[in-house]
């Protein structure tokens, strides 16, 4: 896990399965439980596979409006935040869905309960409802 200085309240995980969590998600969170589900549900991400199957279809994507126009220049190097909102923007209901899961029965195996991490989500969705940069995690907040 790596945490990173962004302005943005957002955690998302790499292929190879390095979690990034903002500092401002960290100063937002008013308990350790709230960062864990987090945490939880960036690891369901990874064990599910979703990371592989974001860069897949991204990938994809990019390669046929590549072939398409002829521009191939998108093929130097990655930085992280671009990388997380290719792999973000594939994810759909139905994988945050599984990742919930994940992060709920791997939660309640450690003994925490779930219960006060839906609170965080409908506060950051609340903080973030008229921005149009609202980060993809609070439009679909976890499920359970």
């Amino acid at each position: 896990m790596q945490i990173i200085s962004m302005p943005q309240s957002n955690a998302f995980t790499l292929p190879g399965g390095k979690i990034f969590i903002t500092d401002t998600l960290i100063r937002e969170a008013d308990s350790t439980e709230e960062i864990l589900r987090v945490l939880a549900h960036e690891a369901g991400h990874y064990q599910k596979r979703h990371i592989l199957q974001g860069v897949i279809r991204g990938s994809f994507l990019t390669l046929s409006l590549n072939f398409l126009t002829g521009d191939f220049s998108q093929f130097v190097l990655i930085d992280p935040n671009t990388l997380s909102r290719i792999v973000g923007l594939q994810f759909d209901r139905g994988l945050e869905k599984e990742a919930d899961t994940y992060a709920v029965e791997t939660l309640k195996g450690l003994g925490i309960g779930s219960n006060g991490v839906i609170h965080f989500f409908e506060k950051m969705k609340k903080k973030y409802r008229y921005r149009s940069s609202c980060p993809r995690i609070y439009v679909d907040p976890p499920s359970g």
